[in-house]
């Protein structure tokens, strides 16, 4: 594609630290399609609260535990691959999920999701590298 995992991912790596927690997760439209959305749910629950177990397999059970148990966390979050509303409604519906300062990065191939979604403030475009520039990023990926 044009790059956006592998930017979201820079950014990921580059700014993590100045977070309380932090969690990327990839492909969320292949383990949405794989294993419904609470699946995906569950992980970002594990990660950033550090809990073993979850007795829930309700999607709107999960949201509501997202909201209520992060939103005095400041959080850096990346929802990778996005495909569908439900997704982000499920995962990052409204900033006060999360503590102040925080930050979600979605990436995803469908702009007009996002400007359909609570959780927009600003979207940008990732547009094509140069052939010299790809051949750069290439270079530094595969070697």
């Amino acid at each position: 594609g044009m790059g956006k995992t592998t930017l979201a991912g820079f950014v990921y790596d580059k700014v993590w630290e100045e977070f309380d927690d932090s969690c990327f997760l990839s492909d969320v439209r292949e383990v949405c399609e794989r294993h419904c959305l609470p699946a995906v749910q569950k992980t970002l629950i594990l990660k950033l609260l550090k809990e073993n177990y979850l007795d829930y397999d309700d999607d709107h059970d999960l949201s509501n535990k997202i909201k209520t148990r992060l939103c005095h966390k400041k959080i850096l979050f990346v929802l990778d691959d996005v495909n569908q509303l439900k997704q982000l409604w499920g995962l990052a519906r409204e900033h006060n999920w999360f503590g102040l300062g925080s930050r979600i990065i979605i990436t995803t191939r469908y702009k007009d999701l996002l400007q359909h979604s609570l959780t927009k403030s600003e979207i940008y475009e990732v547009k094509p590298l140069k052939d010299e520039d790809a051949y750069h990023l290439f270079y530094l990926k595969a070697f």
